[in-house]
């Protein structure tokens, strides 16, 4: 089983990959480049993205892309050219929504990883900004839904929180900074 694989089967249920899915292995290769570069355009608007969302994104796409290996290489750059932009409106003009068709199938997923992502930096409001304008050009409108996305992630981070507590009661050498102290928590 590739990470890939292993990532698609375990995190959402997935039968096939995208690229057995479709068969077409250079409408994959689009298909990601387009799906990271609409991630990294909310998560780099405002340019106020951190370095553990731009090393999470980093590892998103080293994992996701079965196609397009140099994706990994162009995360930085796609979160630049966001910050870049003027108008936050911008972000859902861009090219990165040519195959909208797509993009709206798969437009719940990609708004729960753009909300992943955002909550590493405690949910940025040019990130939130960015997130709400894309959410709506790919059609994820229905009353209440992104709240509960939020939410959800929310309850994973706690969960996850909760387990790092579970499992290393007097806390890890190896941990991150932001779980380093869980252990202390009561």
């Amino acid at each position: 089983m590739t990470p890939s694989e292993f990532f698609y089967t375990f995190h959402l249920g997935y039968t096939k990959t995208p690229t057995e899915a479709a068969g077409d292995k250079a409408y994959v290769r689009q298909i990601e480049n387009r799906y990271a570069g609409a991630i990294c355009l909310a998560i780099g608007s405002g340019g106020v993205y951190t370095q553990e969302q731009v090393r999470y994104l980093r590892g998103f796409v080293t994992i996701t892309s079965q196609e397009d290996t140099t994706l990994v290489d162009r995360v930085e750059p796609m979160l630049k050219e966001a910050a870049d932009l003027l108008d936050v409106e911008l972000v859902s003009s861009s090219s990165y929504f040519t195959d909208l068709q797509f993009l709206k199938d798969a437009g719940r997923s990609m708004v729960y990883d753009m909300y992943t992502c955002a909550a590493l930096a405690d949910f940025p409001e040019p990130q939130m900004v960015a997130i709400s304008l894309i959410a709506e050009e790919l059609g994820v409108t229905e009353f209440g839904l992104l709240e509960q996305i939020r939410k959800q992630v929310e309850m994973e981070v706690e969960l996850r929180k909760n387990r790092i507590k579970l499992l290393y009661p007097e806390g890890h050498d190896m941990l991150e900074p932001r779980y380093a102290n869980l252990h202390k928590e009561n």
